[in-house]
């Protein structure tokens, strides 16, 4: 099964999935990086468009049945189609849209930064190298990568590291 969506504005795409990233689904140091990555990438897009700060303050103030087409038409919310995919797939829309709806909380998002930094260091041995997964030697190919997404954050961005983000890279 396929679903095609399209966009006026391709860079939504984009934005759409940066809610998936921002949360690791495990304690690898790319994973954490691609989620502090993708934090900082919505702090700053939000910061830098106001257009997209309202939507998303709009979508923030909604409760999540309003998100999916699905669940706004009360007659068939009505049925007893809870057992249905229709009634999955709009609840999983509804939540997807509620993620997004969060990345215009800067507060959540500074906080979720912090905390991947703070799991990156755990990752770091005394040479600075970083290990893939909790209790692993350090890895030339995983410090690589995870400098490599910090340098790419910091051209996108023009911020230069500060705090935990440049110990975590001078050592």
């Amino acid at each position: 099964r396929y679903t095609v969506e399209l966009y006026a504005n391709p860079a939504w795409s984009a934005v759409m999935a940066l809610p998936v990233l921002a949360v690791p689904q495990r304690e690898s140091a790319l994973e954490l990086a691609a989620a502090y990555y993708a934090n900082t990438i919505s702090a700053w897009l939000v910061g830098e468009s106001q257009e997209l700060q309202q939507i998303l303050l709009q979508q923030n103030g909604k409760s999540a049945s309003t998100f999916s087409k699905f669940m706004q038409h009360s007659e068939l919310k009505a049925l007893q189609l809870e057992e249905t995919p229709w009634v999955a797939e709009a609840r999983e829309e509804s939540s997807a849209q509620a993620a997004i709806a969060q990345l215009a909380d800067q507060n959540s998002t500074a906080f979720r930064r912090a905390e991947m930094l703070r799991r990156l260091q755990a990752l770091q041995q005394g040479d600075g190298s970083l290990a893939w997964y909790p209790e692993m030697r350090g890895n030339s190919y995983v410090t690589a990568r995870v400098a490599e997404m910090f340098c790419r954050l910091h051209l996108l961005t023009g911020a230069a590291p500060e705090g935990e983000m440049k110990t975590l890279l001078e050592k």
